[in-house]
């Protein structure tokens, strides 16, 4: 793993364009523009900044994706949910953000889908 920029030479601020001199911005720098429609700068949905924020890790990198190097079969500890400290056998990676696994309740075999980052090999 390698630190990089998430957005290299892009900078998150919060203003309002119709109320704040929002202009100066252009002469910070290393700042090339402001994501825009035109002359207005538009607004990243908060629910991407979320995301975002979702994803920092302790050290305040952002993850994109874990790729833990799992295959079909191979046990897994889950670290953290409602399931935190059993263990379970890998089916597969749904996406990059989520595991398929089969987990072992009262005597049955129960198909449950977790997000990637609570799950270690076991």
């Amino acid at each position: 793993m390698v630190p990089a920029p998430l957005f290299p030479r892009y900078l998150f601020v919060s203003f309002n364009a119709f109320e704040q001199r929002w202009r100066a911005i252009h002469s910070t720098r290393g700042v090339i523009n402001l994501v825009s429609n035109g002359d207005t700068p538009v607004l990243v949905p908060e629910a991407v900044i979320e995301e975002i924020e979702r994803r920092r890790d302790a050290d305040g990198f952002v993850v994109l994706a874990r790729h833990l190097g799992l295959k079909r079969g191979m046990r897994i500890r889950i670290d953290a949910g409602p399931f935190a400290a059993h263990e379970a056998i890998f089916e597969e990676q749904r996406d990059e953000d989520r595991v398929i696994a089969l987990l072992s309740l009262m005597g049955r075999e129960v198909v449950v889908q977790m997000p990637i980052r609570v799950v270690m090999p076991a």
